[in-house]
C-alpha cells in the first residue's frame, strides 16, 4: 500500500492485480457533519460504487479502529473515486490501515503542489 499526505488530506492507495483503490479522508477536531467528495476522473469508466457505501465502510472501519485503539479519531472528509469497486470492505480495510498509521505516527510520503517532497510522520 503507498500512504501519502497532501495537506490535510491523508490518503491511501492499494493496487493488486484484480482491484485498484484509492481512499483519502481529513481529520476533524469535532464531530461534524462528514463531506463524501468523488475525485474526478478522467478515464470513461462506469461508476462501480456509491458515496453511501463508501460512507458506510469508512465509518465502519472508523468505529472499530477507534474502539481497538481505545482513541477517538473523527473524519470530516472522505475521498473516493466512483469508477472503482467497494467489493470485500476494501475502504473499511483502507480506512482502519491508514488510522493505524497515523496512531503510530509511521510516516507518510508528503506532497505539496503535486511534488513529492519527503516522507514525513503524521
Amino acid at each position: 500500500m503507498i500512504f501519502v499526505r497532501e495537506g490535510d488530506i491523508y490518503k491511501v492507495a492499494r493496487l493488486t492485480s484484480t482491484q485498484d483503490n484509492l481512499l483519502g479522508i481529513g481529520f476533524a477536531a469535532t464531530n461534524v457533519p462528514v463531506q463524501v467528495i468523488e475525485w474526478e476522473c478522467d478515464i470513461e469508466s462506469p461508476r462501480r460504487t456509491s458515496s453511501a457505501e463508501v460512507l458506510q465502510q469508512v465509518m465502519k472501519g472508523l468505529s472499530e479502529i477507534n474502539g481497538q485503539l481505545g482513541q477517538n479519531y473523527r473524519l470530516s472528509k472522505i475521498y473516493f473515486l466512483p469508477t472503482e469497486s467497494a467489493a470485500n470492505l476494501v475502504y473499511k480495510f483502507l480506512t482502519m490501515e491508514l488510522i493505524k498509521r497515523v496512531d503510530r505516527k509511521e510516516p507518510f510520503t508528503l506532497v505539496k503542489d503535486g511534488h513529492v517532497i519527503v516522507p514525513t510522520h503524521a
